[in-house]
Formats: C-alpha cells, structure tokens, sequence
C-alpha cells in the first residue's frame, strides 16, 4: 500500500467530463478503499454508468481527519465524510457514488469552476441522491422506523399521488390507532429524535439546495438506515413539530410532494434575488459559494448574462456580478459602472430593495452615469422614498447640483410621479407649528440633538428646509435650491405650483413660489408666476429677506394690491415685517406700492412668524447668542412705525411718517406711543421729528427720560408743555421727575426742573418729598440748593422722619450740618417710636453727629415711647465714648425705661463692662427698690462673673433684698427646717439672706463662674451660718454639676468644727463629716 499523497489526473474542461469514486465492499473496521474514474455528462458521450450522489456537510476545518485509500494512495478527509463512506459501504459489493469533497480537485481553482458549472446536471443524472444527516441515535432509529412504515402503507394506498400529501396525512391517524401505547411511549422520544434530525448542520449548508433540488429521487440516511424523502418532508406537519422558516425552505425543494404544491412559495420557479433572500442564512465556507450554489436552481440564471462560477475572480468581483445581474438582468456589462463595495452581507442586507439602495448609494456619491443607468434600465419604483437620503430621487436631485442626465431620465418615464413626495413630514403638520420653533422643538422633535445639528447650521425658524426628509415635493426643493432648468421641466410635466408640502398645503411659507421667494430666486418666483402660482407669502418673505429684485417683480406682476395684503396664518404685512428688519428700499418700494403704513403685527402671530437666526454652541450643548429682540408674543399689536422705532431704524421710521404714519397712533399694546418710545430710546432727533409731525407729549415720557439723565430729551419735552408734576404710578414709590432726579444725583437736570416751576414740595407714596430724598442720599449741595428753592425743612415722611432724623440715622454729618444751619430743630420726634433726633443718632454711635446736636441746644434727656433716653440708647449699644459725652451734657446717669430698668441695669444686661464701670465711677446708683430684678441679680441670671465681681465690689448688697428671690429663697428653706427653725435661722443670718438667692439663682442657670465669684466673697458668712447653709446644699450635693461647690462649703464647715458647742451641733457636725467622706470616696 502506497503512502504517498494521491495525484488526481487532469480532466478535459472543454468537455462535461465528470470523475466517478468506486466505493470497494468491506467490513466495518477496515481501512477504506475506492478508486476514481473519469466518465462524461452527455448522452452522447456517456458509457451509461449508473451512480448516486452524495449530499452532505462538510464539517468544521477544525474537525478531526481520517485516512482513506484512493487508488492505495493515502488521501486525508473530514470526520463526517469518513462516517459516511463507513455507512455507505457495503460487505459484498462496490458502489459508485459522486462525491464533491473527492472527486473534484479542490485545490485547482480552474477545475472547482468547472465542476461546480455542472453540479446541477450531475445531481439530475444520479439514481438518488444520499442525504447523509451523521450519526443516528436510539431516538432517531425510533423515529426512522415509524417513517418507513408510514411510506409503506400511503404508497400502497390506491390513491397515492406524488405530488399531494393526501395519502400520508391519511394513513398517519391509522398507523398511530395502530401503534396504540408504543407511540403513545415513544411519542416524546420520536420528536426528539426529529428535532435532532432538523437541527444537523446539513440543513444551513448552501450547497445541499441544488443537490437536493436537482434530485430525481433521494433518500435520507443517518447512521445505516434510510428512509425516502417523500416521507421525511410530511413527517414535521404531521408531528406538528416547530420548524424554523430556513429548515421548513429546504423542506420544501426536496424530492417530494412538497415541491409540486404550485401555492408554495417554490410554485413559481424563484429568481436569483428570491432564493438569496431566503436562504440568506446558509453556510458556507467560501462566500463566493452562497452566490454560486443558487444559480443552478434559479429560474433565471440559465443565460450566458448570468453570473458563472469562478474561483479565479475576488469575492468583491462576484458580488459587483450579482448586482449588475439582480439589476440590469446581466452580470458583466460592456459600460463600466461604479458600484457599491458591499461586503456579502450588506448585499443580503439591501435585497429588498437593491436597485434603491444602490441608486440611494450613487446619488449620495456623486455618481452621474451609475443613476442615470440605474434610472433608464432598471425596473426601480422611481417614486419610492429611497433608504438612506429618505426621500424619493427626484425630490433628493431638486436640492443638489448637477445630475441634469439623471433627472432628464427620471422625467422621462412614464412612471415618475412629478408632485410626490418623501420622507417624513414636519411636525408641523401635527402642531400647528414651525419644526424649529424654540417653545416647541424638543417635544417635536424628541431630540436635542438633532435640535442642536439643525441650528448649528444656523437655519432660518420659519424656513426650515435643509432637511431633505420632511415631505417636500421636487418642485418645491428646486424652487428652493434656484434650479431653473429642473423647475422648467417639472412645470411642464405638470407638477402643482400650488403645494411644495402636501400635507401642509394651506402653509403659505410651503409653497414653491415662498422657497424661491425666500432665497431670492427671482426667475423662479417670475416663472410660477407665470404658471398662476398663488404669491401667497413670497412677497412676505422676501421683504423680510430684502430680496428687493423678488419684491419688485411680485409688485410688477400682481399690482398694489399684494403690498397691503395681511398673508395666511396671522403673520403681519411684508411692509410690517420690512420694517422690522429696517430694509428701506423695500419699505419705500411698498409705501410706494399703496401697503398701508399703520399696519400692526396681529395678536394671533404664532411664534415662528419672525424670521430669525440662532447660533449653537456645538461643544457646550448651549444656545448662545440669540439673535433676535423680540419674540412673536412681544410684538404682538406693534404698528410698523412702532416696530422700526424699536430696532432703531430711524431712517424707515422718516418714510413711514413722511407717507402718513399717524404719530399719536398707539405702536404697542398698554398705550405705548412713538414719542414714548424715541423718549425711551433717548432719541432726540426722533423726538423732534415726532414733535414737528404733531405727535403729543403724554403720560410718562418725562419720568422716562429724567431716568435715564438726557437733558436735551427733557428740555424738548417741556418745551412741547409735558406735565412736570407727573408721577411714576407703575413704580411702589410714585416719585415724581424731581424725586427721581434726586435719587439718582442729577444736580443739573434738577436745577433745570426748578427753573421750570416743578412742586418742590410735592411727596410720593411713602410720603417722602425731594429734601427727604437727597438727605437720605447724602447730597449736601443737592439739599442746599432745594432749601434755597423753598424747601420745606421740617417735613416728614409717613413714618414721622424729617429730613434731619433721616440725616441723623443715616450719619451724614455734613447734611446734618446744613440743615441745623438752615433751622432744623432737634425737638421733632418720628410718629412710630416718637424718638428724637439725638435719639436717632445714639442707635448709629455717630459721636459727631450727636455732638453737633447737643451743641445746637437738642435735649439731652428727651425721651421716646418706651422711656429711653439718647444714655440708655448709648449703654444698650455699647457705646463707650458716646456715654461719656452724653454724661458731661448733664444727661441724667440714672434714668430708667417705662419698664424701671436704669441705664448701668440694661449695660449689665448687655455685658457692657466699659460702660458699667464708668456709670459705676460717675456715681449711679447700683441698687434699686423699683424693679424686681436689680443689677447684680440680671448679671448673675447671664452669668457676667466680672459684673458681679465688680458690683459687689461697689457694695451693692448693702440692705438691698431682691423680694421675688428672697420669697423664692425661703420657701425652699421652708421645705427643710421645722417651722420653729427657719424665723430663727433668717433672723441670726440677714447677710446670708441677701447672698443666697444670688447663689441659688447662679447655681440652677449652671454659671459656675459666678458661683465661684459669690463663694469667694462670701464664704464667712457661709460657715458662720451652717445650720441654715446645712438644709440648702444636702439637695444641692446630690446633684453632678453641683458636687464641687457643695464639697467646698462642707469643708469650710468641718474647718470650723472646733469650735462648735452643745450636742446638738456636735451631731450637726458629725453628719457633716460622714458627708465630707462620701464625698471624698465618690
């Protein structure tokens, strides 16, 4: 046996020679050998060799190898062909099989071409076709078994017909009566084994399609058993079993009854483009073959146009083949084309429509000559909206230059439909609403970011037409685009003048005459025209885009009528609109023209009525800069003559008054008027053109111009009689121009006023005149030049203030001093606290301020509702200086509120040390009967340990008794000692009396630092008054924050204890030891 790779010999591939394999007879287990021979296809030249034909899978490359001997040369094969030649071969006899894997040389590409040419006629020729599925299981073998039984008893039947399924459907409810409880046991274990059948690779191999389609007759083998196809195609019916669409396609082109059924899909002999649809999911290990394997079973590839299989060629090359053929019928053509480098997938992918994704493709790059065949010779449903540009072509080739042999064609079918249209359409159609209109376009859209990609390209809002998918007809995008020569053709093919987006037909801004208009195409607008296109909004649009040659031509064509006209949808005239973009050669054109010059925008303008421009920030995802100054709802009711003075186009406002603007007509809503407005804008010269033309001054135009500091505007304006008294009632305070002036410090349009009469007196709201205003502003030489004009100094505002306690509060020194000199009097006190001037000036610690006052004779002990004086104000605030000040005046050091609280009381209250220690010095009295809470009491309540150092010190305690402390002190002694005891424990200690609420008050307000203070500079009297400290501190001892003070009484006391005499204190003092002890443990 030779172990040398086998050497296949050539075949003649001029001729339909063919190689066959001999499968020698032999048992299982021994090595397998066969030998090829050469034969031919033709009848006249076939020796008339019978044969069967393999159909298998291949297998993995990956997959195992095995050996089998060819003409005893070794040749290696996959594992699935080995198990078959194993199954095929029989003990006592040879077999003649073809065999792809063998019998072709696969490693000559010029010979797989060949080979692969006649497959179809080979599969015809064999005797049957072996379908080998792999190895079978016990399940399989069950289910082999009943499939065999089942053919047996339907071709007895004496109606059994080949091409009807009748016989089988009834004999299978006879053979399952028959079968009884072995199928009801098998049942399970049947349509698993089928399920495993439907699932082998051999059904998603390309190549078994024309195997098996070809096959004359053919068998299905697993492992040694066989059944006849026509059985196995109906088994899945009859079982009900769940066949995917893939498996169910390769069911049906077996041999059997199945591919007869003429209402099947298989019926109608398919074309290429059908089969590679459906079976578009099949495999192979050559891409190429998924092409090639479907030509000898389509119904259209039996021309030599069709594409041949050929290994020599590219994957790339096949597939640019395969689409010249599915298109143009042939697959090599004498014109060269540029197509499409699809990989095999993407050509699957785009089958459905090939001849649109292609024509999608050249379009979208530029490819004239590959349309314009692809339009002229193919079958393309020329309106469709193709894929990818979403639109029809002619719609797509009206928005792009160049193309005119392309359109030419299109137009020249009978097919084409010239009004259609594609895509999607604007959300328009749904809202009422511009697709780009701020308020509305995320909700319509539903996508910011196409939002962002749409204003990036800085689009008009009201003509939002760059996006090609919106519904828009080829007249209408090549109106919009200029294309004369397109425009020409389509009118003569008819296409509506009237409607560039059908579904939004009563739009007038989605007429082709308003895209031509809006673009400045002025032939365009003049030949729809011509084609009584309605001008609807194009005369609009082009005023607004000044156009001025559109203008000019829809003004020659239709007459002056067009100018004053309002057009659909509640947008204002083209003169408004003009007007407010300041194009003045079209206002003049349209005034001209007869457009009345006191039209107003209308209150129904929806918002995307203005054209206007927006830029977006594509990085930072931010509108910015937004170029526009009003929105529609702010020019609502806004007369031409209004709108122009707004922007500032004063030389358009001198054409609409010189044409008969009425200068007094209200311009905007509320009543605003042209003099107003140029009042507002500080435009003189449009102010005294106004007034030249007649206009009157009203209302507020000399508040506004007063704010806003132009002299010039409020001369002009009292010259023409203004009312100088008016007041501002739109603002809380209602001030009038002189206030207004004063607020905002402006000496010389003051002056001006009082040269001109204003009421220098007058007040606003608040009650607040002009001094008032300038004192609170701190304007010294404002307030001397208004008491010069007879300003009254003593006036007051609604809370009582005069212009001297508003100077005072505000420590204007200066302003002060100007109106002292002028005659202020101190003496005037406010209406609500009813304080006085030097009152009003302790609560700022102007020390200046309040000098100057005493000095000028203000009283220094005055006081306000609450009776505190300018020295309680002081030693509440904290000011030191201020005291000292107001105590060398002669103010009374112990004055107290309408409350008895004195002036060294509130400093204690505050913890004004500085202060306390002065008074303490300038002789107050530190104690006091009037009030129930003394000085030290208040310092020891906040716990001020240097305040009650410092007063004790002072010597307040003397015979001073606090009575609610000293009540609440003896009602706790009460609840201690017999009541025999405790008259007698007060009248022995009157100095403890006087301490010990002190210390009790101190000690529950937890002011430890205080207690500290009072048991340093009493702590004598404590010891020597033991038995009445004794009932106080054993409560107190009990409690943690207070342990430490009663460990130090008890131990002063035990310091003491020698002294004592008489058995009751010594067992006083025993008990006080035991405690001291515990104490101490604790």
């Amino acid at each position: 046996m030779d172990d040398s790779k086998y050497t296949y010999s050539p075949i003649d591939l001029s001729t339909d020679a063919i190689r066959l394999l001999r499968l020698s007879s032999g048992s299982d287990g021994e090595p397998i050998h066969c030998d090829l021979f050469q034969t031919f296809l033709s009848s006249n030249q076939a020796d008339g060799v019978p044969y069967e034909a393999l159909s298998y899978a291949w297998g993995d490359v990956d997959s195992e190898l095995y050996e089998v001997y060819i003409c005893g040369q070794k040749v290696v094969v996959r594992e699935n062909l080995y198990l078959a030649l194993g199954s095929l071969r029989q003990p006592d006899r040879e077999r003649i099989l073809w065999i792809d894997a063998i019998c072709i040389d696969q490693d000559n590409p010029k010979e797989r071409g060949h080979q692969v040419g006649q497959m179809r006629t080979i599969y015809e020729m064999a005797e049957q076709v072996i379908v080998w599925l792999g190895r079978s299981t016990e399940d399989i073998d069950r289910l082999m078994k009943i499939i065999t039984k089942l053919d047996q008893r339907a071709t007895r039947r004496v109606d059994y017909r080949r091409v009807t399924s009748t016989a089988w459907e009834k004999e299978w409810p006879i053979l399952l009566q028959e079968l009884g409880f072995i199928w009801t046991s098998s049942n399970m274990r049947c349509r698993d084994g089928l399920n495993d059948l439907l699932q082998r690779p051999w059904f998603h191999r390309v190549w078994i399609l024309q195997e098996v389609f070809n096959a004359r007759n053919a068998v299905i083998q697993c492992g040694r058993m066989t059944v006849p196809s026509r059985a196995f195609v109906v088994i899945p019916s009859l079982m009900a079993a769940d066949v995917s669409e893939h498996t169910q396609a390769v069911l049906d082109i077996m041999p059997g009854c199945l591919r007869t059924k003429k209402d099947s899909w298989w019926g109608q002999r398919p074309e290429l483009m059908t089969l590679l649809q459906r079976f578009q999911m099949s495999e192979a290990s050559d891409p190429r073959d998924k092409i090639y394997a479907l030509l000898g079973i389509a119904s259209n590839t039996g021309s030599r146009d069709a594409p041949q299989p050929n290994y020599e060629v590219t994957l790339q090359e096949t597939i640019h083949q395969s689409i010249s053929f599915l298109i143009f019928g042939q697959a090599s053509t004498d014109f060269r084309l540029e197509l499409p480098d699809w990989n095999l997938n993407e050509l699957l992918a785009n089958l459905d429509q090939l001849a649109g994704s292609v024509l999608d493709w050249a379009l979208r790059h530029k490819l004239e000559q590959t349309a314009t065949e692809i339009v002229s010779r193919s079958n393309i449903d020329i309106n469709q909206c193709l894929p990818v540009i979403e639109t029809t072509p002619l719609v797509f080739l009206a928005n792009q230059r160049g193309f005119s042999s392309t359109y030419t064609a299109i137009l020249s079918r009978r097919d084409v439909d010239v009004n259609s249209c594609g895509g999607l359409s604007y959300p328009g159609a749904v809202t009422g609403a511009s697709p780009l209109s701020i308020d509305n376009a995320t909700q319509d859209w539903k996508d910011f970011a196409q939002l962002g990609r749409l204003l990036d390209k800085k689009l008009d809002l009201i003509l939002s037409y760059e996006n090609e998918r919106s519904g828009e007809t080829a007249l209408f995008v090549a109106s919009k685009m200029g294309h004369l020569e397109l425009v020409k053709l389509l009118l003569e093919r008819g296409a509506h003048v009237t409607a560039g987006v059908p579904s939004l037909s009563h739009a007038p801004q989605y007429a082709p005459i308003y895209a031509a208009a809006s673009n400045g195409h002025t032939e365009i607008v003049e030949l729809l025209l011509e084609y009584k296109a309605t001008f609807s909004g194009a005369l609009w649009i082009a005023a607004a885009k000044n156009h001025v040659e559109v203008v000019e031509t829809i003004l020659r064509k239709i007459g002056a009528l067009a100018a004053s006209k309002e057009i659909g949808g509640g947008r204002p005239s083209a003169l408004w609109i003009s007007c407010y973009y300041g194009h003045e050669h079209v206002v003049r054109m349209l005034v001209d023209a007869g457009a009345s010059v006191d039209t107003k925008a209308s209150h129904r303008m929806p918002e995307y009525s203005i054209p206007q421009r927006l830029e977006f920030n594509s990085s930072t995802c931010d509108l910015v800069d937004l170029k526009m100054r009003e929105s529609a709802r702010q020019v609502s009711n806004v007369t031409a003559l209004g709108i122009s003075m707004r922007n500032g186009h004063k030389e358009v406002t001198k054409i609409l008054l010189q044409a008969g603007a009425d200068p007094n007509l209200e311009i905007e809503k509320e009543g605003v008027r042209p003099l107003y407005m140029a009042c507002q804008n500080g435009d003189i010269d449009m102010a005294r053109i106004l007034i030249a033309k007649g206009a009157k001054a009203y209302r507020d135009m000399l508040l506004v111009s007063c704010s806003s500091g132009r002299l010039e505007m409020v001369h002009e304006l009292l010259a023409a009689g203004v009312n100088i008294d008016v007041r501002n009632h739109n603002d809380y305070r209602g001030d009038s121009a002189l206030m207004r002036q004063c607020r905002y410090t402006r000496p010389e349009m003051v002056h001006q006023l009082l040269a001109a009469g204003v009421d220098i007196n007058a007040q606003n709201n608040r009650g607040e005149s002009a001094l008032i205003i300038a004192c609170r502003f701190n304007e010294p030489e404002m307030v001397r030049k208004l008491l010069a004009a007879g300003a009254d100094i003593n006036v007051q505002d609604n809370r009582g203030e005069s212009a001297l306690m508003i100077a005072c509060k505000t420590e204007q020194l200066e302003v002060v001093r100007v109106l002292l000199d002028h005659g202020a009097t101190g003496k005037s006190r406010d209406r609500i606290c009813h304080e006085s001037a030097p009152c009003v000036a302790c609560h700022d610690s102007d020390a200046e301020v309040s000098r100057l006052l005493l000095n000028r004779g203000a009283q220094v002990n005055c006081k306000d509702n609450d009776g505190r004086t300018a020295l309680w104000l002081s030693c509440r605030k904290g000011y030191t200086d201020l005291v000292l000040m107001l105590i060398r005046a002669g103010a009374d050091i112990n004055t107290q509120d309408s409350d008895g609280r004195s002036a060294i009381w509130i400093a204690c209250n505050y913890n004004r040390e500085d202060i306390v220690r002065t008074l303490i010095q300038e002789g107050a009295a530190i104690r006091t009967e009037k009030h129930e809470d003394s000085a030290l009491w208040v310092s020891c309540r906040w716990g001020h340990a240097e305040l009650v150092r410092m007063l004790i010190d002072a010597g307040c305690m003397g015979s001073t008794i606090n009575r609610e402390a000293a009540s609440a002190g003896e009602t706790q002694s009460n609840r201690s000692l017999a009541p025999s005891q405790s008259n007698t424990a007060i009248q022995k200690a009157p100095m403890w009396d006087q301490y010990l609420p002190y210390l009790w008050k101190s000690l529950r307000n937890r002011a430890h630092d205080v207690v500290r203070v009072l048991i340093e500079k009493v702590a004598d009297v404590l010891v020597r008054n033991w038995e009445y400290e004794q009932f106080r501190f054993e409560s107190i001892a009990r409690e943690h924050e207070y342990r430490e003070f009663a460990a130090i009484f008890t131990e002063k006391m035990l310091a003491e204890k020698r002294g004592f005499s008489g058995e009751r204190k010594r067992k006083a003092a025993d008990g006080l030891e035991s405690e001291a002890k515990s104490m101490r443990l604790e």
